[in-house]
């Protein structure tokens, strides 16, 4: 991704979290960024593999507890 798009999600995501009334320290901040490609990585091969993808439209269709629009791994 173009590096400005990263950052600015990044900041959107942080504050979002800071709303919730969750901080986190620097370190967890690094950490954090270190494992979003692995979570990118996971989200693409859910949603690239049919019956995963099949099963996960099915638990979020039926999940109660869900709030938002999102309908996604993102």
């Amino acid at each position: 991704h173009d590096n400005a798009v990263v950052k600015t999600l990044q900041e959107k995501a942080i504050q979002m979290m800071e709303s919730e009334g969750i901080q986190i320290e620097k370190v967890e901040h690094q950490i954090a960024l270190g494992i979003f490609p692995w979570v990118a990585g996971l989200a693409c091969r859910v949603h690239d593999a049919t019956t995963v993808k099949e099963k996960f439209d099915m638990l979020v269709k039926y999940n109660k507890d869900l709030s938002g629009t999102s309908r996604t791994l993102e």
